[in-house]
């Protein structure tokens, strides 16, 4: 249940604006929390949460990537009111995180108190989701402080990402060569150097800058991976 709850209240931030893409890539990293859900629901569910986090101004996948979003819940318990009809409430906080999956940090966290009522454990917390409306100030300020950060990061060590790419170029390896290029987000000091690669590269291969970025997601999903567990964000 817990993370059928985390993935719709995602979703329901999916009209949440940006108006700037800052080119900033989230690997969509839902917490394993020991409760069983109906698979075709959590694919829909991690589909829109995808949707979500693109519409504010970031890239979201399910691939891997160097920075998660993710979440655990706290005080979750449901209760049943006496009927006719019978009622489930669902009362949960919701946590979610922004963080560095490789050096094990968290940039940004964001507690959210939500409350349902319906004739199912499923329709309440749908109900308790729509308490949550689109252009939410709080999870706007979330994603901006985890940009920031990741930004920051970048600042510091894209001249690793460069170096990365430019090796994988001087192998002949255009998808990877892409893939490293094209994480230095907007607004980074490196940007504009990953600019001159990415034209550089594209002008070798006879490629459109505009395929560069989906190029090199392309060449990253697949990638042989090991599954995912993040084990260091805290519990409050």
């Amino acid at each position: 249940m817990r993370k059928l709850l985390l993935l719709f209240f995602w979703n329901v931030f999916s009209l949440a604006q940006a108006q700037d893409d800052s080119g900033v890539v989230l690997m969509v990293a839902p917490m394993e929390q020991g409760e069983n859900i109906l698979q075709n629901v959590n694919n829909q569910l991690q589909n829109r949460l995808m949707t979500a986090v693109n519409a504010a101004g970031m890239v979201a996948g399910k691939e891997f990537g160097h920075f998660f979003i993710s979440g655990r819940f706290a005080h979750n318990y449901t209760e049943t009111l006496p009927g006719p009809p019978l009622q489930t409430v669902v009362h949960t906080t919701l946590i979610l995180y922004i963080g560095d999956v490789r050096n094990k940090e968290v940039y940004a966290s964001e507690s959210f108190d939500l409350r349902g009522v319906g004739r199912s454990e499923e329709r309440a917390l749908l109900n308790a989701l729509s308490q949550v409306k689109a252009g939410n100030n709080t999870f706007v300020s979330f994603l901006e402080r985890g940009k920031e950060k990741i930004i920051a990061y970048f600042d510091k060590n894209y001249s690793h990402y460069l170096d990365s790419a430019k090796y994988a170029d001087s192998q002949g390896d255009k998808g990877k060569a892409f893939y490293y290029a094209t994480l230095i987000p907007t607004g980074c000091k490196g940007y504009e150097k990953a600019q001159k690669m990415i034209d550089k590269i594209c002008k070798k291969y006879d490629t459109a800058p505009t395929t560069a970025k989906s190029t090199g997601r392309q060449w990253n999903r697949q990638q042989p991976r090991p599954r995912l567990v993040i084990d260091f964000i805290p519990y409050k």
